[in-house]
């Protein structure tokens, strides 16, 4: 069994300020749903 580690954060600002962080709640399961089903191979 493979495993894997995401980590997500509630960070909203990177630490220069300048730019926001962000993320869709796609982008988090699509790697997980990708990664479940190379992991079944």
């Amino acid at each position: 069994m493979v495993k894997i580690l995401i980590i997500v954060t509630n960070v909203s600002m990177y630490a220069s300020g300048n730019l926001k962080t962000g993320l869709w709640l796609n982008e988090l399961t699509h790697i997980y749903h990708a990664a479940r089903e190379k992991s079944q191979l």
